[in-house]
């Protein structure tokens, strides 16, 4: 990503689909000429190079929260660019939470917004399906939704550890890989506004009490949790590529659950009762699971995602 908007042309040279899944229904695009608007052609140009790439546990769309602290369980690191300055995270650790601005680098619309006209907004959708409305429709700009004019997110983590060039985040919905933009200390007298308000559907629980991504129960039978040991057994444990949970079975499996306990499924498959098997890849373990009429998942087992399927 050299710059955020093109003059004239794309919108920027990501790749590929975000965190917040794939789904790209509504109607709307982009409009532009009205009175007091800026077009395409005239908008600066701002440098957007970014200062690093995430390594996650997330390693698809799939499976990956929809909001940042839903799953604290998981992990992420940043290691800085060699080509910037020294001292760039000091001070850092003295805060216990921060934000990070990212790029949806793989959203699923990114190759059409390259060849479309307007900048790219020409394949924008101005609604988008709202996973906590059961598919519902709301403008883009009033949703968390990777699918924006520009495909920019901000997710707030836990500082767990700096040291360096590197920092350690607990909590962040961010896929692996996803170039970072930049990072800023959370400050809870200014960041955090008590008396703010929300639509029903974005609380912690809707108040009708029907959650549509509610899990009744997650369980892990022996057999599949030797099999995710095995394969957690296999990560690297040394270099740029190792586990992010090395020497924490505990904690690797406890993101498997906590993952596993909000509903990943899409919308309209949500109500039926099915056998079929779903999977999700988490630190390159791919996860494979069955949610019955009741919503209790069941872990069937476990393999790397670059084994070959049963």
């Amino acid at each position: 990503w050299r710059c955020l908007q093109g003059k004239g042309g794309d919108a920027g040279a990501g790749r590929g689909d975000g965190n917040g899944g794939s789904s790209r229904g509504g109607d709307g695009g982009a409009r532009s000429g009205s009175q007091g608007e800026t077009s395409s052609a005239e908008a600066p140009l701002f440098p957007a190079v970014p200062i690093g790439t995430l390594r996650s546990c997330f390693s698809r769309r799939c499976g990956t929260p929809r909001q940042p602290l839903l799953v604290e369980e998981a992990r992420a690191e940043l290691v800085l660019r060699r080509e910037l300055p020294e001292g760039l995270l000091s001070g850092l650790e003295e805060f216990s939470h921060c934000w990070v601005l990212f790029v949806f680098h793989e959203n699923t619309d990114l190759d059409g917004r390259r060849t479309s006209g307007a900048g790219g907004f020409a394949a924008v959708k101005g609604k988008i399906r709202v996973p906590r409305l059961n598919g519902g429709k709301r403008g883009a700009l009033a949703t968390r939704s990777p699918h924006r004019p520009l495909p920019l997110g901000l997710s707030v983590a836990r500082i767990l550890k700096v040291e360096g060039r590197t920092v350690l985040l607990g909590g962040a919905d961010i896929l692996n890989g996803s170039p970072v933009l930049d990072l800023k200390p959370y400050v809870p007298f200014c960041d955090s506004v008590p008396e703010a308000r929300a639509p029903a559907w974005v609380a912690s629980a809707c108040a009708d009490g029907d959650e549509p991504l509610r899990i009744a129960s997650v369980a892990l039978p022996p057999a599949a949790e030797a099999e995710l040991e095995a394969c957690w057994a296999r990560l690297p444990r040394r270099g740029p590529r190792r586990g992010l949970y090395c020497g924490d079975f505990p904690a690797f499996a406890a993101l498997v659950r906590s993952v596993l306990s909000l509903d990943l499924r899409s919308a309209h498959k949500r109500g039926a009762a099915s056998d079929e098997i779903f999977r999700v890849e988490l630190e390159g373990v791919e996860v494979a699971y069955t949610v019955d009429a009741a919503r209790r998942v069941s872990v069937r087992g476990a393999r790397h995602a670059g084994a070959r399927p049963p």
